[in-house]
């Protein structure tokens, strides 16, 4: 190969490295925030206009913690109950 065509190669490649990170430089700089869009293309009679799209209210309903310890007493119980019945059948 000739030199001439070496240090137009390694030109190209400096160039080509350089336009890269200016690139990469101005793409992280001009970010375009779309997750927050407010128009939606509808698809209606073959036609894609903008609608206005309402926010959508986020509901989240009250978590109440109701133990009701006498049920859970009453079936302790009747576990237990149950099981010395069965004990006291099996002993005889």
């Amino acid at each position: 190969m000739k030199q001439s065509i070496k240090v137009y190669l390694i030109v190209f490649l400096i160039i080509a490295v350089i336009a890269f990170v200016l690139s990469s430089a101005f793409a992280s700089v001009a970010v375009i925030d779309n997750s927050n869009a407010k128009k939606l293309a509808a698809i209606e009679n073959d036609s894609f206009e903008p609608h206005q799209i309402n926010d959508v209210q986020v509901i989240i309903p009250k978590v109440e913690n109701k133990t009701n310890t006498t049920i859970i007493s009453n079936i302790t119980n009747e576990i237990k109950e149950v099981a010395n019945d069965t004990l006291n059948g099996l002993l005889g």
